[in-house]
């Protein structure tokens, strides 16, 4: 601990804890202090202060001494110092927030362009029924679709970019969100394709509640159920939602189809941002679930089973719970 924190031993013997620590750690020390007489063993983060006035992030796992009797004596713990990779998890969040901020102002300068083109290649399509020459017409139809199709993608990968973006921020907006209602509203929307590939829809009768922002689950799991609609390769495909069993504090989801499933090559690196199969879009979907899962202290996880299965745990929100992707 003298090594830690930049002392030689001998400076350190008969000094109070208290004395490594600023105003406010004090006020922490004294409340885990109380604990401790209480019987209360703990694990948590805390700053000390050392010699020279850097701060020193430790882990430490606290519990109390006592005596035969029962009474408390003291305590004693173990520390860890994660300085190191508190200061990475700074660096990280950081680079996030750079790279969201040039998500953004990316994305906004590109939809002004993109619409006009999209316009335009309307407005030409429909101006090319005047030409008179078939085989002219044609031809120019045929580039008209090729620059309205290219448009469209452009622009997805634009919204789709502002997404990614926006699904690791802090919710704005907490309540209990129902995930049947929001499986209802994703399914609606995408009914036309439901229809036209056959897909049969199997989900859990009572999917649950989660505390959250609206938006944040309405894109984990419209980006989950595209996926298993959009690439399900099957003859007769079928998408599962189903509720699993909650493990403490954590709410659990599958989403599985019965496709193929997802190639050994693509399933390493699925999460990753633009990674995408043969029938793949844009490659986004699972980073922005990955993200969502992560402001909600969850996680996710992607394998094989009969087809395509991604499973994704949330907590209810707080704070405390919520970590950065």
């Amino acid at each position: 601990m003298a090594e830690m924190l930049g002392y030689e031993t001998e400076e350190m013997i008969g000094v109070s804890v208290f004395a490594f620590a600023d105003d406010t750690g004090k006020e922490e020390m004294k409340r885990r202090v109380e604990m401790r007489r209480q019987g209360i063993s703990e694990q948590y983060d805390f700053e000390f202060l050392r010699k020279d006035g850097t701060r020193l992030h430790a882990y430490l796992a606290d519990a109390p001494i006592m005596d035969e009797n029962g009474n408390f004596t003291g305590s004693h713990a173990g520390v860890l110092d994660i300085t190191d990779r508190k200061q990475a998890e700074q660096a990280m969040r950081a680079l996030n927030t750079e790279l969201e901020g040039y998500a953004h102002i990316v994305s906004h300068d590109l939809k002004g362009p993109l619409s006009s083109l999209m316009v335009s290649a309307g407005l030409l399509k429909t101006t090319i029924e005047l030409v008179e020459d078939e085989k002219a017409r044609g031809q120019l139809k045929e580039l008209a679709e090729l620059m309205a199709g290219s448009a469209r993608r452009a622009n997805d990968l634009v919204h789709n970019l502002l997404l990614l973006a926006e699904s690791g921020q802090e919710p704005q907006q907490i309540e209990e969100v129902s995930i049947d209602e929001v499986i209802d509203t994703v399914l609606e929307e995408k009914r036309v394709e439901i229809l036209e590939k056959g897909v049969k829809i199997k989900r859990s009768e009572d999917l649950g509640t989660v505390r959250a922002d609206p938006t944040h689950i309405y894109q984990l799991f419209s980006n989950l159920v595209a996926n298993g609609i959009r690439h399900n390769d099957a003859s007769e495909p079928t998408l599962r939602i189903i509720r699993l069993e909650d493990t403490g504090d954590q709410h659990g989801f599958m989403v599985s189809d019965n496709s193929s499933g997802i190639g050994g090559d693509l399933l390493e690196h699925v999460f990753e941002p633009f990674s995408r199969g043969e029938r793949g879009g844009v490659g986004l979907g699972l980073s922005i679930v990955q993200k969502v899962a992560g402001v909600y202290g969850g996680s996710v996880r992607a394998y094989n089973d009969n087809g395509a299965c991604v499973e994704v745990t949330l907590k209810d929100y707080s704070r405390d719970s919520a970590r950065s992707i």
